[in-house]
């Protein structure tokens, strides 16, 4: 089954982001490398390249790191991958040296927090520690 979205070649996927670094063009190419049959497809969206093997979605190369969604496709990646992956119970990613933060994650700027100089716990409004007074 043909996926839908803008079709790219292995050279244009590696080249999909101007910014990546020839070591995560290395890094890339290392990922793909343990994938057979491969298809690379960028949705309507634009946000991703999706890799896919035999209609199933096997990576998405993001501009800022790999995603594996089901863990059997990171089977036989080189330690320099697998050795910094990350993951939770629902996918596995790789960090590239064009990952940034979402905009969501980034701490809002405020008054600045007082903490206790004793035990570090965040003092309240009286400036007394409920744990140290």
């Amino acid at each position: 089954m043909a996926q839908q979205g803008r079709h790219l070649s292995l050279e244009q996927a590696l080249a999909w982001n101007p910014d990546w670094s020839h070591g995560d063009r290395v890094r890339i190419a290392e990922a793909l490398g343990v994938l057979p049959d491969l298809e690379f497809v960028v949705p309507a969206h634009g946000k991703h390249v999706g890799v896919w093997v035999d209609g199933h979605r096997a990576l998405e190369i993001k501009p800022g790191y790999l995603s594996w969604p089901v863990m059997k496709w990171t089977l036989g990646l080189p330690s320099t991958i697998i050795d910094a992956i990350e993951h939770d119970d629902t996918h596995a990613w790789f960090l590239l040296s064009t990952h940034r933060p979402h905009e969501g994650r980034r701490a809002t700027p405020g008054a600045a927090v007082e903490v206790c100089p004793t035990c570090w716990q965040q003092l309240p409004a009286t400036k007394v520690c409920g744990n140290c007074a």
